[in-house]
């Protein structure tokens, strides 16, 4: 390929001069934080960027987007604050100050960062979203409780196949066997 060529080609794919735009990698793209997250959550992450980039990248921690925005942007304000916390809790964005119902005057709204680009104050980014994974359906990350329970068999994994966990009782007129076992396996009791 020509110089020419490979210059038209590096032209072509810089990012837009008249247009604000932020990094995402292929890594954070392809990573469980950012393909299983639910639709609220995306919706979260996605106003916090464009908060991003209306201060030309230059504010990374500093980011104030207020429950209004988000609102406006789609997110149903029930589910707001579980979007946040598990934005958050995948990494994807940071929590930097807690805010607070306020109006007026003297308001006073949470501000944010982006886990995977660094602050404005020049910190690293954290990149949490790395060592994020799915919690498993009984509660936990599903490494974690899979490391637990094999530790518990002397580090056997094939013992938890051999020997799965017992399903809960559920043969008692009270409804005790079934509320304890159901306990001991970290399942929250639904009652009956």
């Amino acid at each position: 390929m020509s110089i020419k060529a490979n210059r038209l080609r590096e032209a072509r794919n810089r990012p837009p001069p008249d247009q604000p735009w932020i990094w995402i990698t292929r890594e954070l793209i392809e990573s469980d934080a950012w393909r299983m997250m639910a639709r609220a959550t995306r919706l979260v992450v996605d106003r916090v960027m464009i908060e991003h980039m209306a201060h030309a990248g230059s504010e990374n921690g500093n980011l104030v987007v207020p429950y209004s925005d988000f609102v406006r942007f789609g997110v149903h304000r029930e589910v707001l604050p579980r979007a946040i916390a598990d934005a958050a809790a995948r990494g994807l964005i940071t929590v930097t100050e807690k805010g607070r119902a306020s109006t007026g005057c003297d308001r006073w709204p949470s501000r944010y960062a982006i886990g995977w680009l660094p602050r404005f104050d020049g910190a690293p980014a954290l990149n949490r979203w790395k060592a994020w994974r799915p919690r498993s359906p009984i509660g936990g990350n599903i490494e974690s409780s899979t490391d637990s329970r094999t530790r518990e068999n002397g580090g056997n994994l094939r013992a938890l196949v051999r020997n799965p966990v017992p399903a809960p009782s559920t043969e008692s007129r009270t409804g005790e066997t079934r509320k304890s076992a159901i306990a001991q396996y970290g399942i929250p009791y639904q009652g009956k």
